[in-house]
């Protein structure tokens, strides 16, 4: 059984850990606040026995759009359908906020995240050449609310 809810600041160790362990990557904390504070309601965590196991981070990015930034969920809770449940939490964000397109991008060999944003009605738009700091291609997916 997990929870949804939206991130409070004492999360920040928590989603720190989970994107050095799922992504591994290092983000400062201050980057986490900051974007918070633009959008309280764009950060939400999933919450299992009282831990946090995957958090999604999203930003209006642009007049009528969102942009997901990270979407991650710690291994050993995945394929439980609560990248599903966070994604479709921001999703419906996304329709209070009246944002009307979500973009993100994905390493063009993370197949089975491509599989997951697929499912849930992203498609891709475009090839990024070396988007990604060790000179990795990635898709920028889109989806029209």
């Amino acid at each position: 059984m997990y929870v949804i809810r939206y991130f409070r600041e004492e999360d920040i160790a928590s989603v720190m850990s989970i994107v050095m362990d799922t992504l591994n990557e290092f983000y400062e904390s201050s980057l986490y606040i900051t974007l918070h504070n633009l959008w309280k309601e764009g950060i939400i965590v999933a919450e299992s026995g009282g831990e946090i196991v995957g958090f999604i981070l999203g930003v209006a990015s642009a007049p009528k759009e969102a942009r997901i930034l990270i979407l991650a969920v710690i291994e050993n809770h995945r394929k439980k359908g609560m990248g599903g449940a966070l994604l479709k939490a921001f999703i419906a964000e996304c329709y209070t906020k009246d944002l009307k397109i979500i973009n993100l991008e994905v390493k063009v060999e993370n197949e089975d995240a491509i599989r997951f944003y697929t499912r849930y009605g992203f498609a891709n738009i475009k090839t990024l050449i070396d988007y990604y700091a060790e000179g990795k291609n990635a898709y920028h997916m889109q989806r029209v609310l």
